[in-house]
């Protein structure tokens, strides 16, 4: 994955592109999204369902601004399978 996320509509097109991803590798919704970012302890948990719905399940932000780098996205599925994406603070992106 050599995208670089530089704002937050680079992030949601990221999160999109990735849970299409799990839709084609058969991962099973709804799925739990959660963001952390450990600079400023800002953390999002979101539900999101397979028609591409969503619902916002805890959030917390120490940091009022929400997009801050580094960042850790997790999405796991029904089957408690999971992706890990890691957007370093230079805004690299790794899938783990």
């Amino acid at each position: 994955m050599s995208q670089k996320i530089r704002d937050l509509d680079d992030l949601r097109e990221l999160i999109g592109y990735v849970l299409k991803e799990c839709a084609t590798d058969g991962m099973v919704p709804p799925y739990l999204l959660c963001s952390l970012s450990p600079k400023g302890g800002n953390v999002a948990i979101m539900r999101v369902r397979g028609d591409g719905t969503s619902e916002v399940l805890a959030e917390h932000y120490d940091n009022p601004d929400m997009f801050l780098l580094p960042m850790t996205i997790a999405i796991l599925d029904q089957e408690n399978r999971a992706v890990r994406i890691v957007i370093n603070a230079e805004g690299r992106v790794s899938r783990h």
